[in-house]
């Protein structure tokens, strides 16, 4: 609610893109890298919400910096 109100969606129409862009890059690499850092099931999940957890918290710190900033006012 408090960024919808802040930036209209029409106006950032690749936004829901690039906020993708980080999933599904390191599912794929997960069996190499339990082999590689003898990591158990349950370390590689961790390991890959972890991941998500940092895109998450990065796309917040940026999007209340530009809604801040003034980005997209009118």
């Amino acid at each position: 609610m408090f960024g919808a109100a802040l930036i209209p969606p029409h106006r950032h129409p690749l936004a829901g893109v690039a906020a993708a862009l980080h999933v599904g890059k390191l599912p794929p690499a997960l069996p190499v890298l339990r082999d590689v850092f003898a990591l158990t099931l349950v370390e590689a999940g961790f390991l890959l919400s972890l991941v998500q957890f940092a895109g998450m918290t990065l796309g917040l710190v940026v999007g209340l910096a530009a809604a801040v900033g003034g980005c997209g006012a009118a």
